[in-house]
């Protein structure tokens, strides 16, 4: 999408489409076999990536509201992976679904700069003048990790509101050892809340009273009403619903005054556990799994 202003329009997709993101993170072991690598060249990977990320797209897409890529399960096949990133991005931008990839990037200075531009800015520029590069991994949003600082944040926050793109940062993760940082006190607060308060401050609001700029939180944590409170007009990543233990009470309790605010990506519980032995049975498959994870969201926040 030609987003304008993240928020905004993610306010839009969701209301329209419901809160469903599609998690495509590809694991050879636990694909159909049929798109399994004939052969162990870096072509053979790349178009097994691509017809994934194909086949989950254009079968889920119309249930969903946009996708999220783990550029982790890209990356680890090299250029072959990052070919086929790409490719996907591409594909989902022309079904008209918002894009989410999930790098976790957070460094300093011009590093920070430089990870925002490759994955926020379009074109960049080239001594001389000129045309610029169009970059192909470019989204609409990313997943940034804040611990070196907020002054880290500020870097990726400034190349995002240039073009009106989304920002989601990490703030309640469910991973067992996250509260080490997270609840720590750093003076009367804790840490989280610490971010919290900036990413308010910092972000740009739009016509739908939303911001471009979200926050992860896990699905399985207990008292989430408070992180709600904290962030009442924030848009809320929440992955862990469904296999990892979230539920629809924990994702309720995160959920805006609007019963809004949540985006909710399914990966592996939308995209493998199939039998299909063939692009049809599993095309099929995937509808019909797409079309009852979004039925089950709209009962969540109706």
């Amino acid at each position: 999408m030609n987003h304008q202003h993240f928020g905004d329009d993610l306010a839009q997709k969701v209301s329209d489409n419901g809160p469903l993101f599609i998690g495509i993170d590809p694991i050879l072991d636990v694909m159909p076999r049929f798109l399994h690598p004939r052969t162990p060249s870096r072509g053979s990977i790349q178009d097994t990536l691509q017809q994934f990320c194909r086949l989950v797209i254009e079968n889920c897409g119309p249930y969903a509201s946009g996708v999220k890529f783990q550029s982790a399960y890209f990356e680890v096949w090299g250029i072959a992976g990052l070919a086929a990133l790409a490719y996907g991005i591409n594909l989902a931008k022309q079904c008209d679904l918002i894009v989410i990839l999930d790098v976790k990037r957070g460094d300093i200075g011009s590093t920070s700069e430089a990870y925002g531009a490759a994955y926020l800015s379009h074109n960049h520029e080239l001594p001389g003048g000129g045309d610029g590069y169009t970059n192909e991994l470019v989204s609409d949003a990313i997943t940034v990790s804040p611990y070196l600082g907020l002054d880290t944040l500020e870097v990726f926050f400034r190349v995002a509101k240039k073009g009106g793109k989304g920002v989601f940062v990490l703030l309640r993760t469910s991973n067992p050892g996250s509260g080490f940082l997270q609840n720590a006190v750093s003076g009367d607060e804790t840490v989280w809340r610490k971010i919290a308060d900036f990413i308010h401050t910092a972000d740009v609001w739009g016509k739908s009273g939303y911001g471009n700029f979200g926050v992860v939180v896990g699905a399985t944590l207990e008292n989430t009403r408070e992180i709600r409170e904290e962030m009442p007009d924030t848009w809320f990543l929440v992955p862990g619903y469904g296999h990892q233990g979230g539920t629809k009470k924990s994702v309720s309790g995160l959920m805006d005054r609007n019963r809004s605010g949540i985006i909710l990506p399914v990966s592996r519980a939308l995209t493998y556990g199939s039998s299909a032995d063939s692009e049809l049975a599993y095309g099929k498959d995937l509808r019909q799994r797409g079309k009852s994870f979004q039925r089950e969201f709209l009962e969540i926040i109706s």
